[in-house]
């Protein structure tokens, strides 16, 4: 009735509601690729997703719902790629999330493994510790969208005491502790980019392997810590510097408040100032504490 037919994407613009249970089920039935689109996209943004994704139906929220004052927020700065995820990996998008409701929610089912982005965790454990609530039956957190303070990694285990940590480990791992490229597989991993094979190709190599950009080492304990991002190396007389590095070492001095090296952008590349001799010179901003007594 609707005129869409298997293969045909239909979108949601929309907070959670118990409406979405249906329309994923209706969807994969069907047979259509259902895209979640962020709440918090302005109308530019959303225009943008409608295109690059070719929806041909939107779902979205009714007059007088509570959307209507979050769309007031600004979205993302950057365009958005359409990934396409398998059912493995379906994630529903939500920026608004109650810890009330999802406290209750973990301890009604005993779930014992959760998803959800490093802020919603740091709430989370907020709302435990405030309210004297335990969790007994979750022992694992998987956190994903955004880098994951090791005051954080430290705080869980000591409100969750059967979290006893962040951990990425294979069945056999070599100990690397010269900065690589990382690259990962998986089934939580995006299937290629929507309609555009020559994009997945760039980021996604013939055995599946997700090429991320991102430079890490691992220790001998598994533990996996990201060092920067391989296009913002800069070459000094010939030896690779990566900024993040330089950054870590300035912010441990304790007149040091933050520091940022100059990187400049250029056909997709990060270089650092240009230098005669060099090549490229490293150039860092750095702003101070504000000390009573300096020495």
């Amino acid at each position: 009735m609707l005129g869409l037919n298997r293969g045909d994407v239909a979108g949601i613009w929309s907070c959670n509601s118990y409406s979405w249970v249906p329309i994923v089920y209706a969807c994969s039935k069907l047979g259509i690729v259902l895209c979640p689109i962020n709440q918090a996209y302005k109308y530019k943004e959303l225009a943008n997703v409608l295109k690059l994704a070719q929806i041909k139906l939107l779902f979205m929220p009714g007059l007088n719902s509570s959307q209507d004052h979050v769309n007031e927020y600004h979205g993302t700065t950057g365009k958005p790629k359409a990934a396409c995820l398998s059912q493995f990996s379906l994630v529903i998008t939500n920026c608004m999330h109650s810890n009330s409701q999802l406290v209750n929610t973990l301890t009604r089912f005993k779930c014992t493994d959760m998803f959800a982005t490093p802020f919603m965790v740091s709430d989370m454990l907020s709302y435990l510790e405030i309210n004297r609530v335990c969790l007994p039956d979750l022992y694992g957190i998987t956190m994903v969208g955004s880098p994951v303070s090791n005051e954080l990694a430290t705080r869980i285990p000591l409100v969750l005491p059967r979290c006893t940590g962040a951990r990425v480990r294979f069945n056999a791992y070599q100990i690397i502790l010269i900065a690589r490229e990382l690259l990962t597989r998986g089934f939580s991993q995006m299937l290629y980019y929507w309609r555009d094979e020559t994009k997945t190709r760039e980021v996604i190599d013939n055995n599946g392997w997700y090429i991320t950009g991102d430079m890490a080492i691992m220790d001998e304990h598994g533990y996996l810590k990201i060092c920067g991002r391989i296009n913002d190396m800069i070459i000094v007389g010939g030896e690779n510097v990566y900024p993040q590095e330089v950054e870590d070492v300035l912010r441990k001095h304790y007149m040091v408040n933050d520091a940022y090296v100059s990187k400049f952008n250029f056909v997709d590349k990060v270089i650092g100032v240009p230098d005669n001799k060099k090549g490229e010179e490293i150039c860092a901003w750095i702003r101070l504490n504000q000390l009573d007594h300096m020495p």
